[in-house]
């Protein structure tokens, strides 16, 4: 009676925090980001690898089998079907639990920040996660960043962007009214504080990489095999 739940995604991902967030290591990876040899941190393919790793849910969250008609801890999978030409990743930074309260009979909902350092790449290739049949470029690279300081009563935001319009790439540091050049270093240097990746598909714009929209019964198909 366990069930399977599978849905694709085109536009956007949201990464870290609650169950996704199996890809911490008590050692640094040899990306470009912040830190120590002490500190927590991850990389951006082992987020978007455990993303999209299947996981059964837990026992607050049973699916109505359609096959037996009864509540299940079913099995659900993420796939990505195809990827836009401008591709917008979220890192789950701020998470909230329900625990038990002192008082009987209450619930309490605990709220922290995720502080746990990400390394993130200047360009990647997302091809071996794609299961449409993409024909346009799946190669993504990094044009802005946005980061966010501070934990869940205050904070404070920052962004960094490349003009690449002189044929050379030159990052921006922006920070409330003030604008000053930097280098890419400095881009990746603050991966604690990433809260939000923006990419650009390399080459050609091709809208929903190239696939076209699911015809009815190809989504059957496609979960068996």
């Amino acid at each position: 009676g366990q069930g399977s739940v599978g849905r694709g995604i085109t536009r956007g991902y949201s990464l870290l925090g609650g169950r996704r967030n199996k890809s911490t290591t008590s050692t640094p990876s040899s990306g470009g980001g912040s830190g120590g040899g002490g500190e927590r941190r991850a990389d951006l393919m082992s987020c978007l690898s455990k993303y999209t790793e299947q996981e059964q849910l837990g026992s607050t969250e049973t699916w109505k089998c359609e096959h037996c008609n009864k509540q299940c801890r079913a099995f659900k999978k993420i796939s990505v079907w195809s990827t836009p030409d401008i591709l917008c990743i979220n890192f789950k930074r701020f998470s909230t639990t329900i625990g038990k309260s002192k008082v009987k009979g209450r619930s309490v909902a605990r709220r922290r920040k995720i502080d746990e350092a990400v390394d993130f790449p200047m360009s990647f290739d997302m091809g071996g996660m794609i299961k449409g049949g993409q024909d346009a470029s799946s190669t993504y690279d990094l044009f802005g960043v946005v980061y966010h300081m501070g934990d869940l009563s205050s904070g404070h935001y920052t962004a960094r962007a490349v003009d690449r319009s002189s044929g050379k790439s030159q990052w921006f540091n922006y920070n409330d009214a003030s604008v000053s050049a930097c280098d890419e270093r400095e881009v990746l240097a603050r991966s604690k504080h990433a809260y939000m990746l923006f990419f650009q598909r390399r080459g050609a714009p091709a809208r929903y990489g190239g696939v076209q929209p699911l015809r009815d019964g190809e989504w059957e198909s496609y979960k068996k095999s």
